[in-house]
């Protein structure tokens, strides 16, 4: 069903992400939104296998009727690859029951080298782009690069990425744990992301950890199962919740405050990003580093209560 949102003046947004399931609630939720319009979807293989992250974000276009949406998968490669017990536990999310009814032979998977298609979606908006980036920077980093002046085609990037003051969640030989994986997997590209002249927006972990997949979100979504959206959403939720630890709303919270920037609170910083050693890849503030606005504090309750409105749609 393609939602009937009335306002004609949505703002152009693009969605580079990496096929876990925060990854396509995000998607979900994105889709749902009243003043942004999604142009394109670019996929990383990061913490997925590639080819099933293609085949879930089809389907979920397809749930949502739009056809009009073009989805580019990556050939970027990791510096610090995601554990393939974490890439294969995400395979099952295009065997949800409801995604698997959907038929994708209209959705417009296209074969362009990812950072052209990014160009090309950018360049084609008579306004600024927003970049919703919930995976590695890889492929905006390497936009940036080959296409000097672009970065006054982008309103912004709001990016699910780093670790400020909570611990990271790298596990991998010889490192401390004090990386994030989004930043890890590319260390280099994420600083040069953050050298970019463009306002960058953070959600780090630790302000992803103020947001479980808890009891109570679990039993709202289910108590509204009769909306297809929130059958879907509780049913790619559920593997994780049933498991511990915890899961958190992660790549949810970007998109969110695109529609509803006033739930949260944020705070600039200079940063930079460790290239080697233990920490690797681990965000450290620094007089010499670069501007970043990091997403410091949100309102749960009213967070809560938009993700799970937002899911009434139908």
């Amino acid at each position: 069903m393609q939602l009937n949102l009335t306002n004609t003046l949505q703002k152009p947004v693009l969605m580079d992400h990496d096929g876990s399931v925060d990854d396509f609630v995000a998607l979900i939720t994105l889709l749902t939104l009243s003043n942004y319009k999604l142009t394109g979807v670019t996929i990383t293989g990061g913490n997925c296998i590639i080819s099933s992250a293609v085949e879930t974000t089809a389907q979920i276009l397809s749930l949502f009727c739009r056809y009009d949406i073009e989805v580019c998968p990556s050939d970027a490669m990791p510096v610090n690859p995601f554990p393939p017990e974490w890439q294969e536990k995400n395979h099952f999310t295009s065997r949800v029951p409801l995604l698997l009814e959907q038929k994708t032979t209209d959705v417009k998977v296209v074969d362009e080298d990812a950072v052209a298609f990014m160009a090309r979606k950018i360049y084609n908006e008579s306004e600024k782009v927003t970049i919703v980036l919930t995976g590695p920077s890889s492929n905006i980093a390497r936009l940036l690069k080959e296409n000097p002046g672009i970065e006054s085609k982008i309103d912004k990037v709001l990016w699910m990425g780093g670790a400020f003051l909570a611990d990271g969640n790298v596990i991998y030989p010889d490192h401390d744990g004090s990386a994030e994986w989004n930043v890890f997997w590319d260390p280099l590209s994420a600083l040069d992301l953050l050298k970019a002249d463009i306002l960058k927006i953070m959600f780090p972990l630790d302000i992803s950890y103020m947001l479980p997949v808890d009891d109570y979100l679990m039993f709202c979504i289910e108590k509204q199962k009769d909306f297809k959206l929130s059958r879907l959403v509780y049913d790619l939720f559920k593997p994780d919740f049933d498991v511990k630890p915890k899961y958190y709303m992660y790549d949810v919270l970007p998109v969110v405050y695109l529609e509803a920037p006033e739930l949260f609170r944020l705070e600039s910083k200079a940063i930079s990003i460790e290239q080697r050693g233990t920490s690797k890849g681990n965000i450290f503030r620094s007089s010499q580093g670069f501007s970043v606005k990091q997403a410091k504090w949100v309102d749960e309750d009213a967070f809560y209560d938009f993700f799970i409105k937002q899911l009434t749609l139908f």
